[in-house]
């Protein structure tokens, strides 16, 4: 009886000490005997002895082993296929499950931050209402693009700076 292995389920980093040595294991038992060779396919429980415990020092899925280089590997990654990563990841938005994902964003970040809501909403609702003035230029640039309002302090919720988007970037970048 000839046993060939064909798939062996045994992570080392999933291995704890004091876990059972009994691990499945798929296999195909070839029998040559008088009738012929006939196949079948089994699962047996193999012993496998304990190992040494040895904490896991390095990911087993990634390569890199400090902090700052999978840092420098995703940004250095973004750097090279940025405009795949942004059509991808516009083309989700628009999905109706990007679309529900957005929403349930949103709503975390409402409940997160309930005084930039307050303080959202308050402007929103005064410049509809005319009681502030959104003016065409950008405060820093000068640039007719449309404008973002910008609070320093979400306590003075009519106190904004309107901002661009690059500026209003820029600005966020600094802080």
């Amino acid at each position: 009886m000839l046993v060939k292995i064909l798939d062996l389920c045994v992570l080392k980093a999933t291995r704890l000490k004091g876990a059972s040595n009994l691990f499945p294991v798929k296999c195909q038992i070839i029998d040559m005997g008088e009738g012929g060779c006939t196949k079948k396919q089994s699962e047996l429980r193999v012993h496998l002895p304990e190992p040494e415990f040895e904490p896991v020092t390095e990911s087993v899925f990634m390569p890199h082993k400090l902090r700052e280089d999978r840092l420098e590997y995703y940004k250095r990654y973004y750097r090279l296929n940025r405009k795949k990563i942004l059509a991808r990841k516009k083309a989700f938005s628009q999905t109706p499950a990007g679309r529900a994902r957005q929403i349930a964003n949103s709503r975390k970040m409402d409940l997160r931050y309930p005084e930039k809501k307050k303080a959202r909403t308050m402007l929103k609702n005064w410049v509809r209402l005319g009681k502030v003035a959104k003016p065409v230029l950008c405060q820093f640039c000068g640039s007719y693009l449309p404008l973002h309002g910008h609070h320093r302090d979400y306590a003075k919720p009519l106190d904004v700076q309107w901002l661009c988007r690059p500026c209003h970037n820029k600005v966020h970048e600094k802080d």
